[in-house]
């Protein structure tokens, strides 16, 4: 969930548009793993990508911004 934080403030041009996710303060570390567990059982295909890869997919997916 930290890594969110800081790569959406690393990357102040949002030369990433699409993959910012916006976790509630009120999800609590266990809930966002879970989430996590979630989307590695549901896409087993995409085991072999970087794990940061696979934990910051499933958080934005679960977590997206309103706009």
């Amino acid at each position: 969930m930290d890594t969110l934080l800081i790569w959406d403030a690393a990357d102040s041009k949002r030369a990433f548009t699409g993959i910012h996710g916006c976790i509630p303060a009120e999800v609590s570390f266990n809930e966002a793993a879970k989430v996590v567990i979630k989307y590695l059982n549901d896409h087993p295909e995409k085991l072999h990508m970087a794990d940061t890869v696979l934990i910051r997919t499933a958080l934005v997916e679960a977590y997206p911004c309103k706009t």
